[in-house]
This record gives structure tokens, C-alpha cells and sequence, in this order.
């Protein structure tokens, strides 16, 4: 019921510096305390045992009455839930979190304070990370959702400064009631890993052309195979129309023999003109990409 933070911390740093969007599906029991009514039942019931009591102490009652308090603390979802370590790894890797609170049956008995308040904990952790929380029986349609949902975000870019230490972002807007979801602090040790990151080789697309519904396009500085010296590269190339809705999209997977690599490939002529091209190119091998646009004129 309640999440291990320290295995969520090591699948975060698993995941490394890597290129592109990184996805969290989370698949929670939508009934986690159905035992809760029970427990509150028996401690109302041991609470009257006393009070009809003829012999019963003052002392006993207020220890009682002391000890419900802190079984309720206890059983709250609030004080237990790791919601800020959660939110902040998140955050710090880049990740998006999909919460699907799962639930079969119409079981009534559960305790609602505690399901409606994991729910609530969930929906603020997944939105603040670009996600959204689902509330389901049906977990193929969730799916359905999820691979649907489009978040909006700025993508801002900021230079540090030669020193090293911990960094502090600040940022403001001067439109009131909005809040900023953002990365606030970058610790030492991780730009410095950072850093070596970004300046080791990398892919690099080159040269993007589009002329008589022919798409060309070179590729280089992939990795190779130690074994076989080949590269692997995975090609998308998605056409979006002005409203930002993908209307066609093409992809394979190619073996490449040399450091660089020439593509031309054919655009339907439908999509003669008025769209945006995006091509990505992952090398599979580094699992590195690079991304690059071109608008097709009118």
C-alpha cells in the first residue's frame, strides 16, 4: 500500500542519463483499506465498553482516548504516503507518472476517507510530472488514455556557471495563481555526470531536405558494435498538421556500415504542403537520439 521510496530512488538512477521521454505507469489497488471500517468499529466499540462502565477510570480513558488518536494518526494516508520523495524524483529524472487506481468490485465497505485521500495524493504526484490519474475497472482502455493524453510544458534552456556546487533554480511568472512545476535544485556530483554526459560523442542528423515528396536526410557519429563495427538506428518521421496533430507517421530500424549514413524516403503526396516534419533518430546501441523539423511550405 505504501510505496518502498528508497526502490523507486534506485530504479530512478537505473534509468541513468538517457535521451528522449521517459514514462512512469503506476497500477495501484483501488481497494487498499477495506480493514480500516473494521478497526474503527472495534475501537468505537471498546470506547463504549468503557463509557457504560461503572468501574472504569478517568486515567484509563484518557490513555484510551490517547492511543485511538495515535492509531488514527497511524492510519492516516497523508502522514504515511511518500508523496514529496516521490514527486521530486520525478521531477529530477524528467519522468512523466500514470496513475491507474484499479478497482473490480463495488465494495462500499471500504473506508472512502482513505481511498478518496490516496487519490487525491496520486493526482497531484502525476499532474505536477505531466501525467494524469485514472480512476478504472478497465485497465486495456486506461491504456487507451494514457497513449492519448498530451501534456503541455515550456522547454527552457539555462547556462550554469564554471564553479561547482550546488545549483538553485528560481523562476516567476507574473500572471497570479499559476503555479510553476520545475526542477529547483541541481546537486554537485550530478552535473558533473551532467557534464561529462553532454560532451561525450553523440548522433547528429545533418543536411534535412524535402523536395518533390522525396525526404533526405544524412546520419552520423552513431555508435558501432564492438563485435560487429555496425551501427543500429531507429528512424520516426511524423507529420504534423498546424494544430500540432500527428497525421502520418513512418518508421524502421537500420543496420548501418559506416560512420555516416545517407536517407531518402517518400512523403505520401497528400502531405505535399502545409505540414511540419520531425525526424528522430535513435541510435539503439548508445541509446542516444537526435531530433530535427522542417516545415513543408505552403
Amino acid at each position: 500500500v505504501i510505496p518502498d521510496k528508497k526502490k523507486f530512488a534506485r530504479i530512478h538512477e537505473e534509468f541513468g542519463f538517457r535521451e528522449g521521454d521517459r514514462y512512469w505507469i503506476f497500477f495501484q489497488n483501488g481497494n487498499v483499506y477495506p480493514f480500516t471500517r473494521k478497526i474503527k468499529g472495534l475501537i468505537k466499540s471498546v470506547k463504549s465498553g468503557f463509557a457504560l462502565s461503572p468501574s472504569y477510570e478517568v486515567s484509563w480513558t484518557k490513555m484510551i482516548d490517547s492511543k485511538v488518536r495515535e492509531l488514527m494518526d497511524m492510519m492516516s494516508m497523508g502522514s504515511q504516503y511518500p508523496e514529496k520523495v516521490m514527486r521530486s524524483g520525478f521531477l529530477k529524472t524528467n519522468t512523466t507518472l500514470f496513475s491507474l487506481l484499479f478497482t473490480l468490485d463495488t465494495d462500499t465497505r471500504s473506508d472512502k476517507t482513505t481511498d478518496l485521500l490516496l487519490s487525491d495524493i496520486l493526482r497531484k504526484i502525476s499532474e505536477d510530472s505531466g501525467g494524469i490519474l485514472i480512476e478504472t475497472s478497465d485497465l486495456e482502455e486506461s491504456l487507451g488514455v494514457i497513449r492519448n493524453h498530451k501534456d503541455r510544458f515550456w522547454e527552457i534552456s539555462f547556462d550554469f556557471s564554471e564553479d561547482t556546487g550546488v545549483k538553485k533554480l528560481k523562476m516567476e511568472l507574473s500572471e497570479k495563481g499559476v503555479e510553476l512545476v520545475y526542477r529547483k535544485r541541481f546537486e554537485k556530483e550530478e552535473l558533473e555526470k551532467l557534464r561529462e554526459h553532454m560532451l561525450e560523442h553523440r548522433i547528429s542528423i545533418g543536411n534535412l531536405n524535402y523536395s518533390d515528396n522525396k525526404l533526405s536526410f544524412s546520419v552520423k557519429s552513431f555508435s558501432l558494435n564492438k563485435r560487429g563495427s555496425f551501427g543500429l538506428l531507429k528512424v520516426i518521421i511524423q507529420l504534423y498538421d498546424n494544430t500540432g496533430k500527428e497525421v502520418f507517421r513512418k518508421s524502421n530500424t537500420l543496420r548501418a556500415g559506416k560512420k555516416k549514413i545517407n536517407v531518402s524516403t517518400g512523403i505520401p503526396e497528400e502531405f505535399s504542403s502545409g505540414f511540419d516534419i520531425k525526424v528522430i533518430v535513435l541510435d539503439m546501441i548508445s541509446n542516444r537520439l537526435d531530433v530535427d523539423e522542417i516545415k513543408i511550405n505552403k
